[in-house]
């Protein structure tokens, strides 16, 4: 994520705040340079045209078979900041070949992450600018499924369940992290619970119940859920009310505007079809849309994606 040559990309707020989030990243040992992640640029003629800006690092699982030093993040220097919280950063070396920063730069906003035990903020400045607001959790083993087969999933006994804390502002509600990675090149809904977990992937108790079995739903889980996703044609949600009265359910866009809503007429009803039109009838175009549901005082979401 270095910078660019095109003046009319450089000059656009947004190349100065990037989000990074939900991925799974993979260092095998022997593979090139230590960094996980290269903010800035690298061309030092022409620093003027370094993002100078952002870097939103959260609910990532990183995982490094290097021997020798990792290094998260290597900033290009002191104009770029990283927001860095909510990973999982594992390393099968000892924790003190895991470095935070590299020499140049600053990061502030470490928090609520998983590491081992004697990492270090920099392998080369013991002086770097982190700025740790604490809430992490060290251990040896993170509480993956099955690490020889890169199952990065969350075993129930895992510490990363329930350690996250919300996003910086600026990451919501556009840059929420609400659909997980799946083997290979394709996606499911991160399921939701009151408190979000570390990592790239959301503890799913019912992950084996329906995922693998589409049609099947938990009739005791509160959130929406939606079938097919992503779709074309019409979705379904499907939800429980429990024993509120007032139910209602609207779609929003990704700019947060509302373009769709219900009210529940049928107090049986416990799922509705959504043809991807909004309010007025009109075909909404492409692209991911979140349902709202609220039963009295209680709000949950869900993404879906639109395709046209």
């Amino acid at each position: 994520m270095v910078q660019s040559d095109y003046q009319h990309i450089i000059s656009d707020p947004a190349y100065q705040k990037t989000f990074v989030y939900g991925n799974i990243l993979i260092e095998p040992d022997g593979a090139g340079n230590s960094q996980i992640c290269h903010y800035g640029g690298d061309d030092y003629d022409n620093v003027q045209n370094f993002r100078k800006g952002w870097l939103c690092f959260y609910h990532n699982t990183v995982v490094s078979a290097r021997t020798g030093n990792t290094t998260l993040l290597r900033l290009s220097s002191d104009d770029e900041a990283a927001d860095v919280r909510n990973n999982v950063i594992y390393v099968t070396a000892q924790g003190s070949r895991l470095a935070l920063v590299d020499s140049a730069g600053k990061t502030i906003d470490i928090r609520n992450k998983w590491l081992k035990p004697g990492w270090v903020k920099s392998h080369s400045d013991p002086d770097a600018s982190v700025h740790d607001s604490g809430a992490n959790i060290i251990g040896e083993e993170p509480g993956f499924v099955n690490y020889a087969e890169r199952n990065f999933r969350l075993l129930v006994t895992s510490p990363c369940k329930s350690g996250a804390t919300m996003p910086a502002q600026e990451c919501i509600a556009e840059h929420l992290p609400v659909l997980e990675y799946v083997k290979h090149r394709t996606y499911k809904e991160r399921y939701a619970d009151a408190v979000p977990d570390i990592g790239a992937f959301e503890y799913d108790p019912t992950v084996y119940a329906h995922y693998y079995q589409p049609g099947r739903w938990p009739a005791n889980n509160g959130y929406p859920r939606c079938s097919p996703n992503p779709f074309t044609d019409y979705t379904r949600i499907f939800f429980a009310k429990g024993r509120s009265k007032s139910v209602s359910l609207c779609v929003v866009n990704s700019f947060g505007k509302v373009v769709w809503n219900h009210v529940l007429q049928n107090q049986s009803e416990n799922g509705i079809r959504w043809d991807g039109r909004d309010n007025n009838g009109r075909r909404l175009p492409a692209g991911c849309y979140f349902f709202n549901l609220r039963r009295g005082d209680s709000f949950s979401r869900r993404a879906v994606i639109l395709l046209r």
